[in-house]
């Protein structure tokens, strides 16, 4: 029954994400080593999951910026981690397996808030904030290690 009733505002919502992603993508935009992931622009998106990879070479690691965001009060998520190779049911069952691509990316994605709790004001100041953070990443990183 969810799903039919909000069937009603999905436009909203879609056009919504959509903004937030965007103001965002354009927040982060020239930052080094960090970039908003991108979907298919020959496919329909929801924009439901606004995702930054931060790549190794970043002024900042990853876990460090969600400590500071948390730390914030800003709902964000480490983006699927760990990988589902390493969760139950699967860890028992692929535990020789080796996936070295999804544990790499589990260590660089942060998923960033979106939905009708969120504004364009909000998430403009939020990708201020990232910008912020890895503009200043290497005093940031020396003082949380001091």
């Amino acid at each position: 029954m969810t799903l039919i009733t909000n069937l009603e505002g999905y436009d909203r919502l879609n056009a919504h994400n959509y903004e937030l992603y965007t103001a965002y993508r354009q927040g982060v935009s020239g930052v080094e080593g960090v970039r908003m992931l991108l979907p298919d622009e020959k496919e329909e998106h929801n924009y439901h999951y606004a995702v930054l990879n931060i790549n190794d070479d970043a002024s900042i690691r990853r876990d460090t910026l969600h400590r500071i965001l948390v730390a914030e009060n800003v709902y964000v998520r480490r983006y699927f981690r760990p990988g589902c190779h390493r969760s139950p049911p699967y860890n028992s069952s692929l535990n020789n397996e080796k996936f070295p691509v999804t544990d790499q990316l589990s260590m660089m994605l942060l998923q960033l808030p979106t939905g009708l709790q969120m504004d364009l004001e909000k998430a403009a100041c939020l990708a201020a904030l990232i910008r912020f953070c890895f503009n200043n990443g290497v005093d940031i990183e020396s003082r949380l290690n001091a």
